[in-house]
């Protein structure tokens, strides 16, 4: 007997559940992104990272997420758009700037932004910034999943 074939989902549906199941809307960019820096990544921040200087090794991962930052704006207000920050090895910088060149964000929905309507009124900029705020809180959740990074073991924190 063959296979019923499931019905193709719509964006609109498939945005409703990765918002349940994120806590945000979905993109191609969004979901690269989560996929690179799903823990445990054991690749992310060992080499060039000193294990052996604790303090020296918290403020390259620091300065490393603040480069992610800075990277994902150049990328996205920079006309025509600049190259991300390439990132020293095993660096988030380095894997985000692999996840950007596969996807080609911030260009790469052709204009179309998975935001239902009446809210995608064509403020692509708006939604671009969005996924910037996405990215950082995907990028903390793997520092506070990391293991030394001296804070609380869930990332966004729980209320008291």
């Amino acid at each position: 007997m063959a296979k019923k074939k499931k019905p193709k989902k719509s964006a609109a549906t498939l945005n409703k559940e990765a918002l349940l199941k994120y806590g945000m809307i979905n993109s191609k960019f969004l979901s690269k992104l989560r996929a690179a820096f799903k823990a445990p990544n054991p690749g992310l921040w060992s080499s060039g990272f000193p294990v052996s200087d604790p303090v020296q090794r918290k403020n390259m991962i620091r300065d490393d997420l603040a480069d992610c930052f800075r990277s994902m704006f150049q990328v996205l207000e920079n006309d025509p758009p600049a190259a991300p920050l390439p990132g020293t090895p095993t660096s988030a910088t380095a894997l985000l700037a692999d996840v950007i060149s596969k996807t080609g964000w911030a260009e790469d929905d052709d204009g179309k932004v998975p935001v239902p309507p009446p809210w995608n009124a064509g403020d692509e900029g708006s939604f671009r910034q969005y996924e910037i705020a996405c990215a950082m809180n995907i990028l903390m959740r793997a520092y506070a999943l990391f293991g030394d990074s001296g804070g609380r073991p869930t990332w966004p924190p729980e209320k008291p």
